[in-house]
């Protein structure tokens, strides 16, 4: 085809209004936030960027870093490229790389369950926890778009790429492990679905080599570096089992995804009424829960406790924790979005493996950040059969009511998620 054919090609390009729309909404996001002074974590993330671009890969370099700087480093690189290292400027690439993860976020609805693929797309670019991040110079959406190509490639059995993206979201953000292992049990699912032989196996270990490579090269980088972490954070960053993030996950998810719940109620009580009547030793286990819940929901990090009135996450946490009695109120919405979670259909059955890896990456922060839900909210969207257009287009609503609210408390100075 020659090079005049293929420009003819790219002309006949037609994009849907809604892509137009995203555009929109993304560039008045830009907007509001391009010269707004620092917000928290952008500070030491513009340093490291910095000394990216001037290739300084010193000792000293890494001390205030937690993951690997891949993000640092392509922007550095694309700052090179524009002779910009402003925060607005960086600002502008990573709206860039945000703009493309809706884009591929789409793709994969599409790759799903096609006919609500502009749907579940919406509900992806104004997710409350991820919305305010698409323009900020954090890793989170760079991230998420990695892990968002890795998992695209791996639907279109172009394994060998889908591993390359993977070590890219690894490279930004070491708990992206843990969603490589689930691809890895999709592809083993996949492959060993009708037989286990000597040929699938052997297919199967070609399909995964670069998934087996990451996962060896991590666990020699754990070993020698004696945590996930790197060396200057390992004391904030400690490798131990918390479950306080995934109590404020199950809070978050009853209230993002409240009219989801509600629809779910007529199920929960059916099934939970056949459960008791079958079952109704149930009730002990369920103590036992309500017990461990109470004194495993705690709040001692050091980020936890500080600044409480300016970081959301905090003031939240203070007040769940602050006694028993609200601690016990808060157990209720807590349990139901266990009850909602376990009722709500995927479109595969593979699908649900995805809870115990989320259960596995919640446990593993000792600090509560949303920004960690990031991932299993996105999956959770990804997966789940779509309700009724009223339902969906709630949830849409209410997610651009909070989205709007977070923008507006961080932009005003007046809170941060």
């Amino acid at each position: 085809m020659l090079f005049s054919d293929k420009i003819k090609k790219v002309k006949k390009i037609k994009f849907p209004p809604w892509v137009f729309v995203i555009l929109a909404v993304m560039s008045t996001g830009f907007f509001f936030i391009q010269n707004k002074p620092y917000f928290i974590d952008e500070s030491p993330h513009l340093g490291l960027i910095k000394k990216m671009a001037e290739f300084n890969f010193s000792r000293d370099t890494f001390e205030i870093a937690a993951m690997f700087p891949f993000y640092h480093l392509v922007l550095g690189l694309l700052s090179r490229v524009t002779g910009s290292l402003s925060l607005s400027s960086l600002r502008f690439i990573s709206t860039i790389f945000s703009f493309f993860s809706v884009l591929v976020f789409y793709l994969i609805a599409k790759q799903i369950e096609s006919k609500n693929a502009v749907l579940k797309t919406f509900q992806y670019l104004f997710l409350p926890i991820l919305f305010i991040f698409f323009f900020l110079v954090y890793t989170d959406a760079f991230s998420l778009l990695l892990i968002l190509l890795s998992f695209y490639f791996l639907n279109k059995e172009r394994y060998k790429t889908s591993g390359l993206f993977g070590l890219f979201s690894v490279l930004t953000r070491q708990n992206n492990i843990i969603w490589l292992a689930f691809f890895v049990l999709l592809m083993i699912m996949k492959n060993f679905k009708s037989d286990f032989n000597k040929k699938s196996m052997i297919k199967f270990l070609s399909d995964a080599a670069v998934f087996i490579l990451i996962f060896f090269g991590f666990g020699v980088f754990v070993i020698l570096n004696n945590g996930f972490v790197l060396s200057g954070m390992k004391e904030i960053h400690p490798l131990s089992i918390h479950f306080s993030n995934l109590f404020l996950f199950l809070l978050f998810q009853f209230i993002l995804f409240l009219p989801l719940n509600i629809a779910n109620f007529p199920k929960i009580f059916k099934v939970s009424i056949r459960i008791f009547r079958k079952r109704p030793w149930i009730v002990f286990p369920i103590g036992i829960f309500f017990i461990f819940y109470i004194f495993a929901f705690k709040v001692d990090h050091p980020f936890n406790q500080n600044t409480i009135d300016y970081f959301l996450r905090n003031r939240i946490l203070a007040y769940i924790t602050g006694s028993d009695l609200t601690k016990s109120f808060f157990f209720i919405p807590i349990f139901y979005s266990i009850l909602s979670l376990a009722v709500s259909e995927f479109n595969k059955k593979i699908y649900y493996f995805i809870y115990p890896f989320i259960l596995i990456n919640l446990c593993l922060f000792w600090l509560v950040e949303p920004r960690y839900y990031l991932v299993p909210f996105v999956f959770f969207l990804l997966f789940k059969k779509q309700k009724s257009l009223l339902v969906e287009g709630l949830n849409i609503i209410i997610f651009m009511i909070l989205s709007g609210w977070i923008v507006w408390g961080a932009i005003s100075q007046k809170f941060f998620l």
